[in-house]
């Protein structure tokens, strides 16, 4: 840690453990994920890059969200390498709640394109356990379309195949993110509410929302 390094304040040791679970999660779906900080007042807004998305406008970006409060914090909006935050994790006490902000930003097209203040409108719903399926046929898919030892390029294409499938107004991109933060409810079932902000869509879910650029 420099000296310069603003320090998150968590409101209790909990906010602080979800925060991490959220940023290690992601890093496991995609190690080179970029995570969105943003501390507003005594609120802290985290996003994970899980699917960062192609081109200067991450088209098929999508991204977990979760907040929680904090007892002190700067004004911020930075963006960090997941990897340099699950650093400080693994070096954290029990029960610790404070996180100094990594120095080093980096950049992700996803987090530059997202609307964070809108303004959102209520689209339409979307059913949980078809995203729930979604997810888990997906990760099926990938796997048997890329056999082990299949150059990166096919991986993203199967990646790009298959997430970009509709399920009713959004993406399989919503189901995939949401199964791999931990979103989903441990029996999915009924309606997820969806927002829309020009081509990007939210989708509120049990234990989180995502964020997913679309067509």
């Amino acid at each position: 840690m420099t000296p310069s390094s603003p320090l998150l304040a968590f409101a209790d040791p909990q906010g602080y453990a979800d925060v991490a679970t959220l940023v290690q999660r992601a890093r496991i779906a995609d190690p080179d994920a970029a995570v969105r900080l943003v501390v507003r007042g005594n609120r802290l807004g985290v996003f994970v890059g899980v699917l960062p998305g192609s081109g200067l406008f991450a088209q098929g970006a999508a991204v977990g969200h979760r907040a929680c409060l904090l007892d002190a914090g700067p004004e911020l909006d930075v963006v960090v390498a997941a990897s340099s935050l699950t650093d400080r994790f693994a070096r954290a006490r029990t029960a610790e709640r404070v996180l100094p902000v990594p120095p080093a930003h980096t950049h992700s097209p996803w987090a530059g394109q997202m609307p964070l203040g809108g303004p959102w409108v209520l689209s339409s719903s979307v059913d949980l356990g078809l995203l729930h399926e979604a997810a888990t046929q997906g990760i099926a898919q990938i796997a048997a379309a890329v056999p082990s030892g299949v150059g990166s390029a096919a991986v993203e294409a199967a990646r790009d195949r298959v997430w970009s499938a509709p399920v009713g107004d959004v993406t399989a991109a919503v189901g995939f993110t949401a199964y791999a933060l931990g979103f989903f409810a441990p029996d999915p079932e009924g309606e997820a509410q969806t927002w829309r902000c020009g081509r990007w869509v939210r989708v509120r879910l049990p234990h989180g929302q995502v964020l997913a650029r679309v067509a």
